[in-house]
């Protein structure tokens, strides 16, 4: 009797703890899916100014702080855990508050940046202007906007407005573009071999300063393989290179 007294006792024990953990598990989790909630509030704007002091108090977020809020390119959910370790890594609690979305990371990250953000090596983060936690809804509309700019272009890292540049409008010209494309490409689809070399050839050429020699070596050409091509895109379109027009719009084309 004793015996089996000792065995139900320890059965008892075993239930009460597993019963124990499954509780606190459902808590943790319903306290996840609030802070979540809330964080996608924040980012939407759909919060008063009562109820963001409320979670700033709640999850620890500075109120005199400045944050930005962020987005990143697609990946898949393995890749996405590796890149949020990479985003969290070196900030502690209320400084940065991430969120998959959609098969992407989104948040706010508190104001200077650490060091291990500026070295992302999987995906493109995107980030937006500094701002307060009321003003967050438009640092993370601002992040969009930088995203959009960036995918296709940029393979990883961190990119901003400062960091792109004048490369932010060419999301959002897109007649301006076609017409741009019908100028400057379109006319090299009659020079054989040379369609897809030309376009490669005014890309190295643009990234190297306008530097010839430069531009070659990174092609690995001849300097005169590459004049020749240049001056073939001259001739194809009746555009000149040492127009400013044309560097600016070649420009906004082979972006």
């Amino acid at each position: 009797m004793t015996a089996l007294l000792w065995k139900l006792s320890d059965a008892f024990s075993a239930r009460a703890a597993s019963a124990y953990r499954h509780h606190g598990l459902e808590i943790a989790l319903a306290e996840r899916r609030r802070r979540d909630a809330w964080l996608l509030d924040l980012l939407s704007g759909s919060l008063s100014a009562a109820q963001v002091d409320q979670g700033a108090i709640m999850y620890r977020l500075s109120r005199d702080g400045d944050y930005r809020a962020f987005r990143t390119s697609a990946h898949s959910a393995e890749e996405l855990e590796s890149l949020r370790i990479q985003i969290v890594r070196g900030h502690g609690e209320g400084e940065a508050m991430v969120l998959p979305s959609e098969g992407r990371l989104i948040g706010i990250l508190k104001d200077p940046l650490q060091d291990p953000l500026r070295d992302v090596a999987d995906g493109v983060v995107a980030l937006g202007p500094v701002r307060t936690l009321e003003a967050v809804p438009e640092s993370f509309s601002i992040a969009g906007d930088v995203l959009g700019a960036a995918e296709g272009h940029v393979e990883n890292g961190v990119v901003t407005v400062e960091s792109l540049g004048w490369r932010m409008a060419v999301s959002r010209m897109p007649a301006t573009l076609d017409a741009l494309r019908e100028r400057y490409l379109a006319p090299l689809e009659s020079s054989g071999a040379l369609r897809d070399l030309i376009p490669e050839a005014l890309r190295a050429y643009l990234a190297n300063g306008r530097n010839i020699p430069r531009a070659a070596e990174t092609l690995y050409l001849h300097v005169n393989t590459l004049r020749y091509r240049l001056a073939r895109f001259e001739e194809l379109t009746g555009r000149s290179l040492e127009s400013t027009d044309t560097i600016v719009e070649l420009a906004l084309v082979l972006y």
